[in-house]
């Protein structure tokens, strides 16, 4: 889990970035009104690419937990903590048990390499064995 964190929010509000990450469609304006007001030349092909980024930041940003703080000011520590809460409960329900069942897939697949190897092992000396006595 991730967390993210605006800080001196005392010097600057971290408000449009929240709003950014949760609708794609403010942060979309947000880069068209750049791209118009820099007088962009490859407006299409930046238009687009920045269409789809937005789209593809929308889908990534909406399992991120997010805050604003400032160390001078104390705001925002509740929700930072919050934030940290949630990313761990987070790592608990949907990482830990990932992480588990890769963890015994490992295992299995170690255990079968074993298994395998003890059977050629014993294939072989049954194979000598035999060799010797003729």
């Amino acid at each position: 889990p991730i967390v993210i964190v605006f800080n001196k929010t005392d010097v600057v509000p971290h408000d449009f970035c929240h709003e950014w990450m949760t609708d794609y469609e403010t942060f979309q304006e947000a880069l068209d009104n750049d791209s118009t007001n820099n007088n962009n030349t490859n407006s299409s092909y930046y238009s687009s690419l920045t269409r789809s980024l937005s789209l593809v930041l929308d889908e990534f940003y909406n399992e991120l937990h997010h805050c604003g703080v400032s160390a001078a000011t104390g705001d925002g520590v509740d929700d930072f903590w919050k934030a940290v809460d949630l990313a761990a409960q987070d790592f608990e329900t949907d990482y830990l048990q990932d992480l588990q069942n890769r963890i015994d897939e490992q295992n299995a697949r170690k255990e079968a390499i074993a298994r395998d190897s003890v059977k050629r092992l014993s294939q072989d000396i049954a194979q000598d064995d035999t060799q010797e006595e003729r």
